[in-house]
This record gives structure tokens, sequence and C-alpha cells, in this order.
């Protein structure tokens, strides 16, 4: 499959191609000494039945006889254990490359879809089970499938030996198998249904395991005192879980326990009927003996062998709808998928204008923005405020790409802002979330990822930016300096409070050379105060650049050059602090209802 396409239809046959392309001599190998392994129990019916006709004539014939096939069965044990002991050492070469096959697959498309994907329900429910199971589906399914062709050559064979003796015992065997079979793909059915069902509940007992389990976590576990009560919701979660699941198990298990009885009743149908060849002399004892275990054998792994085969194919084959659907969803321009900016020539931004742009989120009916119009210019700092819901993330959204379908139009420097690239709107646009990744790095390489493509920063200038933004001391505390690695990830590491990861976030967009930068409450984790200050200082460094602030917190406002009120869909009202104070309007009353979180102005 070419990267990033989602243009290759699984199917079944996909089970079996998929480990050849991933490993192709190792699979082939593997497939070899499955054919070999498949003729074995064909083989062991003629040794035991020659020793056990030998052992019978030993008193007229000796032991020479019985010992040629005690011979031939040890040499035909060992034979048959190297083969095993192959095939599972190439099992494991051939596991490991379709993991990397089929998870490369994964995470290619997964970073390559359309970001609505990515805040949708049932599409984030649709990632967890192809992440979750693409690599059992495939793994179980290559091994059913050989399964499969290992019960055929048996049956085959044993048929081949009974069509004298009792030719009516392969129908019997064909006959039993077709309502098996149809009982196992039902089973399969709902046993993929069930699957889906609980993937939210999945879910959602993974996050309480990471709460209840996960070092980051640990502190507040025991400031708090959750872990009891998150405890019993984890457990009642995965009881439901289990419980699903469990239903649908027990189900299938009692049905094939009932067909047991069938299966047993058949069997000495089948070996009553090779009596008379027996006793007529044209079968040997040590025949009927041997064939009498194969037939048991086979009847069993008709029962549960076929079974189960038919139950995991059909799961696959479900499995592989949900999984072409994945493949099948839209795709990032090809050219966007390398987001690395390139910064060799500087974008002069001018201006930026949404003209009656209109906007619903995929799947909602709620329009976000209802033709909207706002003028940002150069150089200029703006703040978008508002209540919730009201369009002010949205339209950082539209501005980076992760959405396009709007109606209207967004103008940057007077040209569609459609007909600009997302790789180059990162060389235009740098931004910050209130849900920024906390990078587990260097000091160093957390702030100079906000300038990737440029060389490093000189650990003086480095020191000064630190400063400014109030986490020099900080740094300056930790034995290895800028060097020193943030997060809890390895030993050593330095965990920052919230507040302090937001600083360095701020810094890192800071430190970026676009144009204009897009703030959505990435301080929200500091107080009222510690917040304003900090936009205070980020506002007067960025004096030559166009800054986007979005908060619910107003002290910055005073210090932008325009406030933009959003709410229905639009701008209810525009202007400077005192400008819109004055008025006495919605962004007055808002000001009004948080003037003592900032003490004295």
């Amino acid at each position: 499959m070419e990267k990033g396409k989602g243009l290759k239809k699984y199917n079944l046959i996909s089970l079996v191609s998929t480990p050849l392309k991933a490993a192709p001599f190792a699979s082939g190998v593997y497939l070899l000494m499955k054919a070999i392994g498949a003729v074995v129990p064909l083989i062991a019916i003629k040794l035991d039945a020659g020793f056990v006709d030998a052992v019978l004539k030993i008193k007229d014939k000796g032991m020479n006889k019985a010992l040629f096939w005690l011979i031939l069965i040890a040499l035909f044990i060992f034979i048959s254990e190297l083969v095993n002991y192959i095939s599972r050492l190439l099992w494991e070469k051939i596991e490991i490359k379709l993991n990397e096959e089929l998870l490369i697959r994964v995470s290619d498309k997964t970073s390559a879809v359309k970001y609505k994907y990515m805040e949708n329900k049932e599409a984030l429910d649709l990632i967890s089970r192809v992440n979750e199971n693409i690599v059992p589906y495939f793994s179980e399914g290559f091994l059913k499938c050989l399964h499969a062709f290992d019960m055929a050559i048996r049956v085959c064979g044993i048929s081949i030996i009974l069509i004298n003796g009792a030719w009516w015992g392969i129908i019997l065997i064909f006959g039993f198998s077709i309502p098996l079979c149809i009982m196992a793909q039902k089973s399969g059915a709902e046993h993929y249904e069930a699957a889906i069902s609980v993937t939210e509940k999945k879910r959602k007992t993974e996050v309480l395991n990471d709460i209840l389990c996960s070092k980051d976590k640990e502190e507040e576990r025991f400031l708090f005192g959750f872990s009891t009560e998150l405890g019993k919701k984890w457990e009642e979660s995965f009881k439901q879980v289990c419980g699903i699941q469990l239903g649908v198990r027990k189900k299938w298990f009692i049905k094939m326990k009932a067909s047991g009885v069938f299966v047993c009743g058949a069997s000495m149908l089948i070996i009553v009927s090779l009596l008379p060849a027996v006793i007529s002399g044209s079968m040997s004892v040590g025949l009927f003996i041997s064939l009498i275990n194969a037939i048991l054998e086979l009847m069993q792994e008709t029962t549960w062998g076929l079974t189960e085969i038919v139950d995991s194919l059909t799961r696959t084959n479900h499995f592989f709808k949900d999984l072409n659907s994945f493949f099948l969803w839209e795709e990032i321009d090809e050219e966007d998928k390398n987001r690395m900016p390139d910064h060799k020539e500087a974008f002069v931004f001018k201006s930026l204008v949404f003209r009656n742009t209109s906007f619903t989120y995929p799947d909602t009916e709620k329009q976000v923005l209802k033709n909207l119009f706002l003028e940002m210019k150069e150089g200029k700092h703006y703040a978008l405020v508002g209540s919730n819901g009201e369009g002010k993330t949205t339209i950082i959204k539209l501005l980076l790409g992760l959405y396009d379908g709007y109606g209207g139009d967004i103008l940057l420097n007077g040209e569609s802002i459609r007909k600009v690239p997302v790789r180059e709107r990162n060389q235009i646009f740098s931004v910050v979330f209130q849900d920024f990744v906390r990078y587990s790095m260097t000091v160093r390489e957390n702030v100079e990822l906000g300038n990737i493509s440029h060389k490093e920063i000189k650990e003086e200038e480095l020191l000064k930016l630190l400063d400014k933004v109030g986490l020099k001391n900080k740094i300056d505390s930790l034995s290895d300096g800028v060097e020193h690695v943030l997060g809890k990830l390895e030993k050593d590491g330095q965990d920052l409070s919230g507040g302090e990861w937001q600083k360095l976030a701020i810094l890192r967009a800071m430190c970026s050379p676009a144009p204009v930068l897009l703030l959505d409450e990435p301080a929200s984790a500091l107080d009222p105060e510690s917040e304003r200050d900090i936009y205070y200082l980020f506002l007067n460094l960025m004096k030559e650049k166009t800054a986007v602030i979005i908060s619910h917190r107003l002290g910055f406002t005073r210090w932008v050059d325009e406030i933009l009120v959003l709410g229905n869909g639009g701008v209810l009202e525009k202007g400077t602090f005192d400008e819109l104070i004055s008025k006495k309007g919605i962004f007055y009353e808002m000001f009004e209802s948080q003037k003592k979180w900032y003490g004295k102005q």
C-alpha cells in the first residue's frame, strides 16, 4: 500500500498476502513447514497401524518388524518436533515484521487524515478499534487460514482411507460440518458486534486506569484521595465490558457443547461401520485402531477447530469492513503531510479578513459562525472574547486549515486562504492551545521546537528569554540547566508546575519566526494576575508581530489594540478597552464581573 493512501481493500486474502509481503522468505518457509505438518497425522495413521500389527504378530515373526516400526515412529516424532520448532522461530520473525508493517500503515493513515475525524466520537472509537485489533486480527487470521488448510488435507486423507470401508462416513463428516459452520458464522458476527458495543466503555476503562496508575497523576491521587472511588468506577466499567463479551462467549460455548453430543454419535457410527472390514480381514487391526484415534480427533477438531476458524474469520471479515472505512477517510493534501516549516523566505503578513464566513462542525446542526466579518492588520494585537461555544477557537482552527468546509471566504493579504497549503500556513501562524503538549525533552529542545528549522539558540540568548517569562531561576536550579530533561519519563527528569509548562509553551511560540501568533488560553493554569502579567510581557516583546489572544479572563485586554466580542456567530462589539468600557455594553459587564480578580488596576 502506498504510504498514506487508503486505496487498498482488505479482505480474507489479505490475511495471507500481508504476511508474505511483510516477511516474504520467513512466510514462504513457514507455509512450507505447515504443509509438511498437515500430512503428519496421515503418516502417523500408517506408522501406528504398522507398529500395532507388528506387535500382534511378535509370536509368529519376532520383534524385528516391531522394532523397525518403532524406530520409524521415533524418527517421525523427531522430524515433527523439528518442524514445529522451526515453525515457532519463523512465526516470531513473521509476527515482528507483521506488527511493523501494520502499525506503520495505521500510523501513516492516522497522521494523514483530516482533523475533523479527531473531534468525532464515532471516528475516535473506530481509530481505537483499529489500533487495538489490527495486529491480533491479522495474526490470528493468518494462523486460522493455515489451520483450515491443515484440516482440509487431513479430511481428504482420511476420506481416501474410508472410501472403501465406510464411504457414507465421508458424507456424514461433511454434512455435520455445514450446520456447525453456519452456527459459527453467526457467532462470529455476534462477537464482533459485542466488540463494537464495548469500544466506548473500554476507552473509559483505559482513561480511569491511567488516572489510577500513571506516575504523573500520583500527587493528585494522594492529595484528593479519589483512588477508592475511581477504583469502584473502573471496576464497574470493567465488569460491564467483560459481562457483554462473556455473554456472547457463553452462548457460543453452550452451542458447541450441545453439538458435541452429535459428534460423539457420528463418530461411533463411523467406527462401528468399519468393524465388518476388520472381521473380514480387509482392514488390519492396527489400521482400525489408528483410524479410531484419527476419526475421534478429527470429529473433535470439527466441533471446536472448524467452528473457531469460521468464527474467527467471520469476526475478521467484519473488522475488515471497519478497516476499509478507516483507510477511505479523507486525507490532507499530499504536499501538506510534511508539516515541517521551511523559513527560507519570510512571509510578509499584511492583513487577514473573514468575509461573510459561516461554519458548522461536521455532524452537528448549530452554526458556530454566521456571516462573520472581521479584519486584522499587520502588527496589531487582538483579543477574542466571549462565552464558550461562540467560535473563538473555531476561528483559529479555520486559519490553521484544520477545517475547510466553511462558507464565505477568509482573505490573507487579499487572497483566499483556501489557496494557501497547510504547510505554508505553518510559516504564517504560530499557535499555542490550552491543551498544549508537555514534551519530555530538554529545556533547550522544548524552546527550539518553536523554530526547529533554524540553528540552535545560543545559551546566553536562551537564558535571557527564560528570564523574560520568569523561568530563569527555575532552570538555573536544575543540575544540567537548559540541557536538563523535563517531564517524568526519564529517571532524572524534572517536572514543572502547570503554570511553568504554560510559560514554556508561550516562550516556544515567541521564538517562532511566524508573523502571526495565535494564543488560545495557554495561560489558563496561572492565576488571573500572573496571566495578565505574562500577556503584558508577551505583547511588549511581540510589538512587531500580529497577535491574536483568546481568553475568558480579561485583565490583559487593556493592552491590545482591538477587542472583538463574539456571540451569535458574529462580532457583537469591537473596539479598544477604553471604548468598550465607556460604551457599557457586553464587554463592560464581562469585565466588571472580573474586576475583583485583579486588585487595583
